[in-house]
């Protein structure tokens, strides 16, 4: 384990220090990888048809795509997995994950810095095991902003607020319909291809 986290870090120092950040473009053809996480700054909170609600804050990770079809709009992908584990009383374990697709217009301030805007439409799954599983899934509909820094030519990070809303079921022997919100605030890498 100790010699992965060292190739990782002198990988994002090699990365890092191939040529200081200029003013960069975001052309059509461009590409765009970037991992992000909101590192337990989420806050979630799902409503139950009849009432009952159940709060969660946790950790997950997005690997995300993006294709630029014109200058500073493009199309994205992206997949996400999440994995938490809470003691409240009782030991409460969450596995999510999600897919979908969406978009982003990047405002060029003509430097290494660009504020963006966007919104995605997804599918998500979340089981929940407390003594008994039970399972939330169904369609997520989202928008949110940040701003993206180059670093270098090359090297990226991205930062920014999202909020997402979705309907589903949940199944636990017997559905029942549920809405679900989340608001999260993110960080993460990338590189420009």
């Amino acid at each position: 384990m100790n010699k992965f986290r060292l190739i990782i870090i002198a990988g994002l120092f090699a990365l890092l220090s191939i040529s200081p950040a200029m003013a960069q473009d975001l052309s059509s053809g461009s590409i765009l990888i970037s991992g992000e996480t909101e590192f337990g700054y989420s806050n979630q909170k799902i409503e139950y048809e009849g009432g009952g609600e159940y709060t969660v804050s946790g950790f997950n990770l997005d690997v995300i795509g993006e294709y630029f079809l014109i200058d500073n709009i493009s199309v994205a992908a992206y997949l996400g997995y999440g994995s938490e584990s809470t003691k409240n009383g009782d030991e409460v374990k969450e596995t999510e994950m999600k897919v979908g697709v969406g978009g982003n217009y990047y405002y060029d301030m003509q430097s290494e810095l660009f504020p963006f805007a966007g919104a995605f439409l997804g599918y998500r799954s979340q089981k929940t095991s407390n003594g008994s599983d039970y399972t939330v899934s169904g369609i997520e509909f989202g928008f949110g902003g940040g701003v993206l820094y180059f670093l270098n030519e090359y090297a990226l990070v991205k930062a920014g607020l999202k909020y997402s809303i979705g309907k589903g079921t949940a199944k636990n022997g017997s559905e029942v319909d549920v809405d679900v919100s989340e608001l999260a605030l993110y960080v993460g890498l990338g590189v420009k291809l």
